[in-house]
């Protein structure tokens, strides 16, 4: 995987968010305490209506444009 196009910064964990280009997917990758790592993936219109109007899909719609 490539760089995160955004991370999020939670007290009990650091999400990191990846455009998976030409595939239509984003991936979460969210790093929480005790070293634990849980991964999600999904569409880019269900992460982009899931995360409407965070700066999250901003990123992701941003990633898609180059």
């Amino acid at each position: 995987m490539n760089k995160p196009v955004y991370v999020i910064n939670n007290p009990e964990s650091v999400v990191e968010v990846y455009y998976v280009s030409g595939s239509n997917e984003v991936r979460e990758v969210k790093c929480l305490n005790y070293n634990r790592i849980k991964e999600y993936t999904y569409t880019v219109d269900d992460y982009l209506k899931r995360m409407k109007g965070h700066e999250a899909s901003k990123a992701i719609q941003y990633a898609m444009k180059g």
